[in-house]
C-alpha cells in the first residue's frame, strides 16, 4: 500500500471524536465528514464476524475497510483516501498500460502485478562483474583483458605482458624477484634471457639461461664439455670433433665423422688421418702422397698413382708416376694441349684451336678463352674486331670499312659508327672531319660566317649519310644541280660557290679524300 505526502498548505479538517464514529445497526461507519453512501451510525462489534458484509471490526465498531479511524492514521489509508492536493491519482494504474506506475518496479511488472520483471542480459560492457568475468567487464570470456591491479584467475585474464599473480590473484608486472616462475623464466626468477642465470644442473636452452653462461646437453654446467676428459655431447672423440666450434679438431687416429672433425681435414673410414703419419691411408695413392687431399704432397717418380694429378710429373702411366714427354700423344704433365704448351720439357707451342692458359702456350702468341687463336686463320676469333685484325692482341690494324670498337682497331686511327675510316673514297668522305688534321668547317676562323659553317657541316653529314651514291663528293647522283634526283644537291647548302661548300671541299682535300 502506498503512503501519501501532505502538502505544506494543507490543514486537515479536525473532527471531534464523538463525530468520527457512531454506533448503529446500519452499514459500517465512516469519517465525520462522511464518505459517500455511509450511514450516520456504526454497529458495535467484538470481531469482524459481528459486522456486515465487506465490513471490518475496528476499535469495537464495524467499518468499511477503506475508511480511516483517525486523521492521525492517514498513512494507513488507501491511496485514494489520501487528503491534500499533492497526492497522486492512481485510480487509472494497471498492469497492462505500458507505463511504470502504481507499485510496479518495471513497466507493467513487479510490485502487485502478476508478472515479475526479467533481469537484463549481462554483457562485457554493463559496468558489472558478471558472467565469468574476473573483474568488471574484463577477463574470462570477455575480449577485454584486465589491467594491472585488477582481479584475475589466470594469466589469460590479464593484458600483455602482465601475469596473474598466484598469491594475490591480481594482474601484476613480471618480475625477476616475485618468487614465481613466470614470463620466459626457466626456473623461479631466473633464466629466459631477461632474469639472472640459473644454478648448475638447471635445464637450459642456451648459455644465457645459466649463471655459468654454459649450457651443454640441456643443462647448466660449470665448464664446457670439450674440457671434461670425456666423449660427450656432439664430440666424435674425447673433447674433440663435432659441430661445436669450441671443441678442438681431432688428432690423427681419433674417431671422426667428416673431414671437418680432423685437425688435418681428412677423415677416412671414420678415422682422422694425415699425410705425415707414414701410413698409406685416406685417399692417398701411396704413403703420404697423392689422392684428392690437396694437403698431401704429389708423388715422386716411381710411386703409385691412380691419376695424373697424383704425380709430381703430372704423368701417371700404368699406375706409376713417370716423367712425361712431348711425343707420347697424350696431354699430360703441364701441357695445355696434346704434346704442346705448358712450361716444362720444352714442348712445342700449340697451334690454333689447342688449349692454352696464356699467349706463351700458343704458336700465334694469342690465347683467347683458353684456346689458341691467330691473326691469319681467316676467322674472326680471340679479341679481333674483324677477321684477323684489330683487337688488343698482336693482329694487324684493320683497313678502312672493317669493323672496329675503338680507334686503336683501325690503321687510320679513326673508328666512326663501328667501322674504320680511311682510303680516299666512301670511308674517307664520311670521316672527313675526323681525318682532316688542321682544317674543319670552322675554318678560316671560328665564329665567322655562321651560315657557311652550318652549310659546311650539313653538307658533310649528308655525304656521310649516303655512302652508296656519295663515295666521292662529285659522284653522279650525289651533289649535282638536280634538286629532285641528287642525294645532296649543292644548292641546298649555299651552292658550289658558297662559303659552306668551299669549306667542305677544303676539309675533304685536307683529309686526302677524292672529290
Amino acid at each position: 500500500m502506498l503512503a501519501c505526502t501532505l502538502g505544506e498548505d494543507f490543514e486537515p479538517n479536525v473532527v471531534a471524536p464523538e463525530q468520527q464514529v457512531t454506533a448503529g445497526n446500519g452499514p459500517g461507519g465512516s469519517l465525520a465528514n462522511g464518505a459517500a453512501g455511509a450511514s450516520d451510525t456504526a454497529s458495535s462489534c467484538a470481531s469482524d464476524e459481528d459486522c456486515g458484509a465487506g465490513e471490518a471490526c475496528v476499535d469495537g465498531a464495524c467499518q468499511q475497510p477503506e475508511a480511516c479511524t483517525s486523521l492521525d492514521e492517514v498513512s494507513a489509508c488507501p491511496l485514494q483516501l489520501c487528503p491534500g492536493p499533492n497526492c497522486p491519482d492512481n485510480s487509472s494504474a494497471s498492469c497492462s498500460d505500458d507505463v511504470q506506475n502504481g507499485d510496479e518496479t518495471g513497466i507493467d511488472c513487479g510490485g502487485s502485478c502478476p508478472d515479475s520483471c526479467a533481469a537484463a542480459a549481462p554483457t562485457c560492457q554493463d559496468q558489472q562483474r558478471n558472467q565469468d568475468e574476473s573483474a568488471v567487464d574484463c577477463g574470462g570470456s570477455c575480449a577485454n583483458k584486465c589491467a594491472q591491479g585488477q582481479a584475475c584467475r589466470e594469466d589469460a585474464d590479464c593484458s600483455s605482458p602482465l601475469l596473474c599473480s598466484p598469491t594475490t590473484r591480481v594482474c601484476t608486472e613480471i618480475s625477476c624477484a616475485d618468487g614465481q616462475q613466470n614470463g620466459n623464466e626457466i626456473l623461479v626468477d631466473c633464466g629466459g634471457g631477461t632474469c639472472p642465470g640459473c644454478p648448475l644442473g638447471t635445464a637450459c636452452v642456451n648459455g644465457s639461461d645459466c649463471a655459468s653462461a654454459i649450457c651443454a646437453l640441456g643443462a647448466c654446467r660449470a665448464s664446457p664439455l670439450c674440457e671434461d676428459d670425456e666423449q660427450n655431447g656432439t664430440e666424435t672423440d674425447v673433447d674433440c670433433g663435432g659441430p661445436d666450434p669450441g671443441c678442438q679438431r681431432c688428432a690423427d687416429g681419433a674417431t671422426c665423422s667428416v673431414d671437418g672433425d680432423c685437425a688435418r681435414d681428412d677423415c677416412a673410414q671414420g678415422i682422422c688421418i694425415s699425410c705425415q703419419d707414414s701410413v698409406q691411408n685416406g685417399g692417398e695413392s701411396d704413403v703420404d702422397c697423392g689422392g684428392a687431399n690437396p694437403g698431401c704432397a704429389r708423388c715422386a717418380l716411381g710411386r703409385d698413382c691412380a691419376l695424373d694429378r697424383d704425380c709430381q710429373s703430372g704423368n701417371c702411366s700404368g699406375g706409376v708416376c713417370v716423367a712425361f714427354s712431348c711425343d707420347d700423344n697424350q696431354q699430360n704433365g703441364n701441357e695445355t694441349g696434346v704434346d704442346c704448351g705448358g712450361n716444362g720439357a720444352g714442348c712445342a707451342r700449340c697451334p690454333d684451336g689447342s688449349g692454352c692458359r696464356a699467349g706463351a702456350d700458343c704458336a700465334s702468341g694469342l690465347c683467347s678463352g683458353n684456346v689458341c687463336v691467330s691473326c691469319d686463320d681467316d676467322t674472326r676469333n680471340g679479341v679481333e674486331s674483324d677477321v684477323d685484325c684489330g683487337g688488343a692482341g698482336s693482329c694487324a690494324r684493320c683497313a678502312p670499312g672493317l669493323r672496329c670498337t675503338a680507334d686503336g682497331d683501325c690503321a687510320s686511327g679513326a673508328c666512326v659508327d663501328g667501322s674504320c675510316c680511311g682510303g680516299n673514297q666512301g670511308d674517307c668522305t664520311r670521316c672527313a672531319e675526323r681525318l682532316s688534321p688542321n682544317i674543319d668547317c670552322d675554318a678560316p676562323q671560328a665564329g665567322q660566317d655562321s651560315t657557311g659553317v652550318v652549310n659546311c657541316r650539313a653538307f658533310l653529314q649528308c655525304l656521310a649519310s649516303n655512302p652508296a651514291v656519295c663515295a666521292t663528293r662529285n659522284s653522279p647522283g650525289c651533289s649535282g644541280d638536280n634538286q629532285a634526283a641528287d642525294a645532296c644537291p649543292h644548292n641546298d647548302y649555299g651552292g658550289n660557290a658558297g662559303t659552306g661548300l668551299t669549306r667542305a671541299n677544303q676539309v675533304l682535300q685536307n683529309a686526302g679524300c677524292q672529290l
